[in-house]
């Protein structure tokens, strides 16, 4: 056994892609980094490796320019002497879904393949702005990674030692390494030799008790530094002048596997830890973890486009290109939705979904994500309208060939289980992506837009007949063929088949129709609605009561909108003194004043009723730290309530025209519930977490407070921030963020970070449209299937009218005899499936899965895809079988297999 300690010094150079100055700058200078590290490699043989951040968007970001040096980068990675990946981008773990993260690490391999390399060089996992800024990391950090077959982890977590086991709630482990100094600690060393040496062996020394073992990390680069070409030289001086140390430039698998020898032979065992890492790593003296706690909610209308994008990529655009494969034989839209998703995975670095870069930056960021909204929803509807093409008697949808006036619509539940709800969709979409321009060509939905009847109804192929609910378009800048025309969303309330369609018929009419059998109430005299399962009622300051039938419990003060002055920066919030106001802060609530209250719609399908306040904010000064009531700025928030028949939730959509700076508004939801953890959506997970009172957190599609018995949990489209705080009998009340506005990147005047650039456009004036939704529940999160109803709320079913376009003449086959029909249904409630794809290159569907719950359980799938698969098989994200096939059983299109608790179940179904 070796004595001495080894440094195992990593050359890096910790890349942001765009920050403080936008893509091209940041390219440009990449350039000159790249071209001096191929330099170095083809001429300085003791610089034995370099590690690209763990990502691989530094060689695609040069290539795009520099495509001459694609053989050379070839070349050194082939080597060894770059190690990249195995990231595309170091993303904002928190901000993104679990298929969002995975697609990260597949576009990465996919990337590396094209050049050569059978996988990331690198299979470490490296946070470094979890390092330097304490943004923390998910639970289910260690399952993604093994089954990316990656081994470690590193990043500045929350732990008291330098190595340790970091473990997934399936059981899955990851070796995690502490960064105990940072990323630099070993940066920019002196040219000449001996200094630079000494330099080396003092950063050692430093470090060197803070370590589990003999082995030690030292890093030499730092934020966009080039590297060092006389390293090599430093190192073999270093390891000359002493003999304590022995020091080698490596790579972080070296180090690992060194520690895990080390580990070994001096019986040492270290330590698991559980879970995720919410906080980061630095605590206070009560042992409490702190954060960055106020990215969540920056620059909201970049997470809203974020959210948007990944459940339109992964919940339609994906599984309907992967049905009309397998069902019709079309081709696969590979190319596109690779595009698609490397642009929002571009999005995910970790300085640009937070929101926490230049207005440039961000403007560029939303290019992106309407580039991928766009692609995806052609894909999305070409694709649906194709699988729809395959339905028997659905016809051709054009006007010339049809002399009736209604027209077919087809609805497709995007999930795994029955649906009942509001299916809400655009009477132009079909025309608008998929459609030839042909004068010719007109569908019955186009042609009933430009002479609107007065209103609609929709019937099914069993004569049921629905009431339709008519909305104009938001800030409508649509196709129109009239300029007098608006588009409208048609909404009606229904029952669709488990991931499957139904047909049904559009028909225009002179009069609404009743809607038979509807269990909802309206009684805008007494500010009420109700159906079968809920109670709403308005009261005259704005909030309502949201009353369970099913079991009683009521929720009263819901939806008080609470302003605070916020003279924070894009990282961080930090509250605005107010003497005035109790407590010396300074807040402002929207039952300071009567708000207006208006019922717009009486009428089954659904009822709405508009609240609408008008806060009356005082200026902020941040700089100053204090409130100037003298000038005041008005922001009008409209708080829109709706509640369809059969549903289980009330969506809430929230109007704001910011006019107003330096301040923070939130939505209170007080629970009533007395608790000390709340449950919350996460990537592959629900994770259950300690009621932090006071203190930012991240969630997904949910967040839920419950006593075990029954809940309250608020959904959300985008809108990521909670916090939790207690009323006078310590029950929990939720603070959901809508709109933070802050006006500085990273602010000196709160003791943040640089750079102290200028942000107007972080401000967000405007209009700012939230969605919500409130459901109350039986049981806890996972009992009252919270997934599934944020699933249903973000993920909504899509509806188009099919048409016949000259393309698909003599194409499709009716083979799809019935007029509804299920192609996926999951079982038991407890697995939330995420994703349906067609792999690249081969006859190979990928279905997945999780487990939201901590216990086991037989996963059962019944597919009726048009085709039975030739195999099942349990496959990594590689799409690499996986040794332990838990049981796997496959007949017929019937699927069973265990499913550990917390587990993500990939499944390769073959069909050659």
């Amino acid at each position: 056994m070796d004595p001495r300690t080894r440094a195992f010094v990593i050359s890096h150079s910790h890349w942001d892609r765009e920050w403080y100055l936008p893509f091209r700058l940041f390219q440009n200078k990449l350039a000159i980094l790249m071209d001096y590290l191929l330099d170095i490699i083809d001429s300085e043989p003791g610089f034995r490796k370099f590690v690209t951040d763990c990502q691989v968007a530094m060689l695609a970001d040069y290539l795009e320019i520099k495509p001459e040096a694609r053989e050379r980068l070839k070349a050194a990675l082939a080597a060894g002497r770059i190690v990249a990946g195995p990231y595309y981008v170091p993303p904002n773990e928190w901000l993104i879904n679990g298929e969002g993260y995975a697609r990260n690490i597949q576009l990465a391999r996919q990337f590396l393949k094209d050049l050569g390399m059978p996988g990331p060089g690198c299979k470490a996992g490296y946070s470094p702005d979890s390092a330097c800024s304490d943004f923390g990391h998910p639970m289910q950090v260690p399952q993604i990674w093994k089954l990316a077959g990656l081994e470690s982890f590193v990043g500045r977590l929350a732990a008291r030692v330098s190595d340790f086991w970091w473990e997934s709630l399936d059981g899955s482990r990851v070796h995690a390494c502490k960064l105990v100094a940072g990323y630099s600690n070993a940066a920019d060393l002196s040219e000449n030799v001996d200094r630079g040496a000494r330099s080396l062996v003092k950063a050692a020394k430093e470090v060197e008790s803070r370590y589990l073992t003999p082995n030690i990390l030292l890093f030499n680069g730092n934020d966009h530094l080039l590297p060092q070409r006389h390293i090599g030289h430093l190192i073999d001086r270093a390891n000359e002048i002493q003999h304590d140390i022995a020091f080698q430039q490596a790579s972080y698998e070296e180090y690992v596997a060194a520690v895990q020898v080390s580990v070994k032979q001096r019986g040492i065992e270290m330590p698991v830890y559980k879970g995720e890492f919410m906080e980061g790593g630095a605590h206070d003296e009560g042992g409490k973890m702190r954060k960055v706690n106020g990215y969540f909610s920056t620059r909201v209308y970049m997470k809203q486009a974020n959210a948007r994008c990944e459940q339109l990529l992964a919940g339609h655009a994906e599984p309907f290109s992967a049905l009309a494969w397998i069902a019709g034989g079309h081709d696969y839209p590979a190319t596109q939705l690779r595009e698609a998703w490397t642009w929002v995975v571009r999005n995910h670095h970790h300085d640009s979904i937070p929101g926490t870069s230049t207005d440039a930056v961000h403007r560029e960021c939303m290019t992106r994500y309407t580039w991928a909204e766009e692609m995806g929803t052609g894909i999305a509807v070409k694709k649906l309208n194709e699988l729809a093409n395959h339905v028997a008697g659905v016809p051709a949808g054009l006007a010339e060939e049809s002399d009736q006036e209604d027209a077919c619509i087809i609805a497709f539940n995007p999930h795994p289980w029955q649906y009942r709800g509001p299916i809400t969709f655009n009477l132009m979409d079909n025309w608008l992506y998929c459609a030839e321009p042909s004068t010719r060509l007109v569908p019955l939905c186009y042609a009933m837009t430009q002479v609107a009847p007065p209103t609609f109804f929709i019937t099914d192929n069993d004569g049921l007949r629905y009431p339709v609910s008519e909305e104009p378009i938001p800030n409508d800048t649509g196709y129109k063929f009239n300029q007098g025309v608006t588009n409208k969303h048609l909404t009606f309330v229904a029952s669709l088949p488990a991931f499957g369609y139904k047909v049904f018929t559009l028909h225009p009419a002179e009069a609404a129709i009743e809607s038979p059998g509807t269990d909802l109430v309206i009684d805008s005299a007494k500010n009420t609605m109700e159906n079968e399962f809920l109670r709403v009622e308005v009261l005259a300051d704005g909030t309502i009561t949201l009353v369970d039938k099913r079991n009683g419990r009521a929720y009263a003060r819901l939806l008080e909108i609470v302003d605070y002055g916020d003279r924070g920066d894009e990282y961080d919030q930090a509250p605005v003194k107010d003497s005035s106001r109790p407590g010396g802060w300074s807040v402002v609530s929207s039952l300071d004043s009567k708000p207006g209250i208006a019922w717009i719609e009486t009428t089954p399908p659904r009822g709405r009723v508009d609240i609408e306040h008008v806060l009356a904010l005082p200026r902020r000064l941040p700089e100053e730290d204090r409130t100037d009531h003298a000038v005041i700025d008005h922001v009008p928030v409209k708080v829109s309530i709706r509640l369809c028949e059969h549903a289980t939730r009330v969506d809430v959509t929230i109007s704001i025209d910011n006019r107003a700076g330096n301040h923070r508004l939130e939505a209170r939801l007080p629970t009533g519930i007395l608790a000390d953890h709340v449950q919350v959506d996460g990537a592959f997970c629900t994770a259950t977490r300690p009621a932090h009172f006071h203190q930012t957190a991240a969630m997904h599609r949910f967040v839920d407070v419950n006593d075990g018995k029954a809940g309250l949990g608020c959904l959300s489209r985008g809108i990521y921030e909670y916090n939790l705080a207690k009323d006078s009998r310590g029950a929990v009340i939720v603070d959901i963020t809508l709109l933070r506005c802050v006006g500085v990147l990273a602010g000196h005047h709160i003791g943040n970070r640089w750079p102290a650039n200028s942000v107007p456009e972080a401000q967000v004036p405007g209009t700012t449209i939230v969605e919500l939704a409130l459901a109350s529940h039986d049981g806890d999160a996972i009992a009252g299937c919270l997934h599934r109803l944020g699933g249903e709320f973000c993920n909504p079913p899509r509806a188009i009218e099919p048409l016949e376009h000259l393309y698909l003449r003599g194409k499709c086959r009716k083979s799809l005899t019935d007029a509804a029909h299920a192609f996926i249904t999951l079982t038991p409630s407890q697995l939330d499936l995420t994703a349906l794809h067609k792999d690249a290159t081969r006859d190979v569907v990928y279905l997945r899965f999780y487990n939201v719950a901590t216990s086991p359980c037989e996963g059962h799938l019944d597919l009726a895809l048009g085709k039975v698969p030739c195999s099942a098989t349990l496959v990594d994200l590689n799409g690499d079988p996986v040794a332990d096939q838990q049981g796997l059983r496959h007949e017929n299109g019937s699927i069973t297999v265990a499913v550990r608790p917390a587990q993500i179940v990939t499944i390769a179904l073959s069909f050659a």
